[in-house]
């Protein structure tokens, strides 16, 4: 199977579609990853079976859907076999809650931090539930201080 031509023509269609970098990139990586485990000469002749076998090779359920989602695309928008996904359903996503800090923990972390600047960046992070990348392309622009309010983009 010729791995990089098929990746490639991935990666072309999604760059027409408008996908994100970070998108392609991930989804061409899977594509990459999933080839090379089939033992088939094309793509074509990989069945529902054998995709649903190596998706239950993978352990972590975020990776299984991670999966699923590039090679279904790949499905689609090279070979148009929309339908060889119709019976591979998703995997269960983990139930799991977040770790909410008590009053003390949050309290110690900022008497922990002696950097003004630091403070500011933890300070922005929990009291707004700002994401990392969020915090990291925050502009001046993006903050009215008159209205109190932050614009996240």
């Amino acid at each position: 199977m010729n791995i990089p031509e098929h990746q490639q023509n991935f990666i072309q269609e999604m760059k027409r579609r408008n996908f994100a970098k970070n998108t392609i990139d991930n989804y061409a990586s899977c594509i990459a990853h999933f080839f090379l485990q089939s033992k088939k000469d094309h793509p074509k002749n990989i069945n529902e079976q054998d995709i649903k076998d190596f998706l239950g090779t993978l352990k972590q359920t975020n990776t299984q859907r991670n999966y699923h989602s590039a090679i279904k695309k790949f499905y689609d928008v090279c070979l148009g076999q929309k339908e060889k996904f119709k019976y591979i359903p998703y995997a269960r996503k983990d139930g799991k809650l977040p770790i909410v800090l008590s009053v003390d923990e949050i309290q110690s972390m900022f008497t922990a931090c002696e950097n003004t600047k630091h403070k500011v960046i933890l300070a922005l992070l929990y009291s707004c539930g700002l994401r990392v990348s969020e915090l990291i392309n925050l502009k001046w622009q993006h903050i009215d201080r008159s209205r109190m309010i932050i614009n996240i983009i």
